[in-house]
């Protein structure tokens, strides 16, 4: 669920209480004025009675159905929170992996493509030779957050 849709999820809710609020309020209203045509015997006092206890019951289920609908929305955020925050984490260890990659100096890592989802870094591009190749997979590893290395690095030359 985006953002957009969260907001207008929360929207509907705001509105929908506040309509149900409203019908309470009328739904009252009507008894007290002696809209009951059923019961005439009934005394003010009692239709009274009869309209709070009919007007608990339905913010009753008003607050239990706003209940459930704030727990959906907070096990959507907490999911959508969760994909950015693997996102963040994804960005963090190429950033990181790349730094690594930086600093050797057989290697250059402008030739090289670091991707990552879900821990596993993706390596394209080239490197000099196949010990740099191989390098390049244990730098990547060193990182923290690298659960796998997929090492598609092209050698250049082979190693001596």
């Amino acid at each position: 669920m985006t953002d957009a849709q969260l907001k207008s999820s929360v929207s509907r809710l705001f509105a929908t209480r506040w309509l149900i609020t409203v019908l309470l309020v009328g739904s009252s209203a009507a008894s007290l004025m002696g809209c009951e045509q059923g019961n005439s015997s009934s005394t003010p006092g009692q239709k009274l009675d009869a309209a709070l206890a009919n007007g608990e019951q339905k913010l009753d289920n008003l607050k239990a159905e706003s209940r459930t609908a704030g727990e959906r929305l907070s096990d959507t955020a907490s999911r959508i929170g969760g994909k950015v925050t693997a996102a963040a984490s994804d960005a963090g260890v190429t950033a990181r992996v790349k730094v690594k990659l930086a600093g050797d100096a057989a290697l250059n890592a402008l030739k090289i493509d670091v991707d990552t989802s879900a821990g596993r870094v993706t390596l394209t591009g080239s490197a000099p030779d196949a010990a740099a190749r191989d390098r390049a997979t244990t730098l990547a590893l060193s990182v923290e957050g690298v659960l796998a290395v997929d090492n598609k690095l092209q050698a250049a030359f082979p190693a001596r």
